[in-house]
C-alpha cells in the first residue's frame, strides 16, 4: 500500500554517496519458493545487503532489488548503483518501510573507483 501525501517513488541522488556490497545477490523467492520476477522486464529479482557510505555521516544499511543476476558482486565489492530509488510501503498490520532498487547494480570499476577516493571529491 502506498504512503499517502508521499510521491509513489522516490527517486534518490547517490552522487555523493558510496556503496559497498555486504552480500551476494541472493534470488528473491516468493512464499512458495518460487522466484519473482520483474513485471516489466521479466527478468528474476535479486536482492543485495548494501552498506551506504558518506563522508560526514554513520554508515547506512539497506536492502536493494534488482532485475536480472549481477556479476561480479561478493561481500565487501565496492558497488556503483543507477537510478536509485525507494518507494515507501504501509503494511496490513501498520508496519512500513522503503523498498530500494536500482536498475543495475555493478562492481566499480578502477577509473570509477579512483574517482570516489580523490582527495578533491570528499570521499573518505
Amino acid at each position: 500500500m502506498a504512503v499517502n501525501g508521499l510521491p509513489n517513488v522516490l527517486h534518490l541522488d547517490s552522487t555523493q554517496v558510496g556503496f559497498l556490497a555486504l552480500s551476494a545477490p541472493e534470488a528473491r523467492v516468493d512464499q512458495a519458493g518460487r522466484a519473482v520476477v520483474d513485471k516489466q522486464t521479466g527478468l528474476p529479482l535479486f536482492r543485495v545487503q548494501i552498506a551506504l557510505l558518506h563522508p560526514n555521516e554513520p554508515a547506512g544499511l539497506v536492502s536493494v532489488t534488482v532485475a536480472g543476476q549481477p556479476e561480479g558482486i561478493a561481500p565487501a565489492t565496492p558497488v556503483t548503483l543507477t537510478r536509485f530509488t525507494g518507494r515507501p510501503w504501509i503494511g496490513d498490520q501498520g508496519n512500513w518501510g522503503i523498498a530500494f532498487r536500482a536498475e543495475t547494480l555493478a562492481p566499480l570499476d578502477g577509473e570509477t573507483r579512483r574517482r570516489h577516493s580523490s582527495p578533491s571529491s570528499g570521499a573518505a
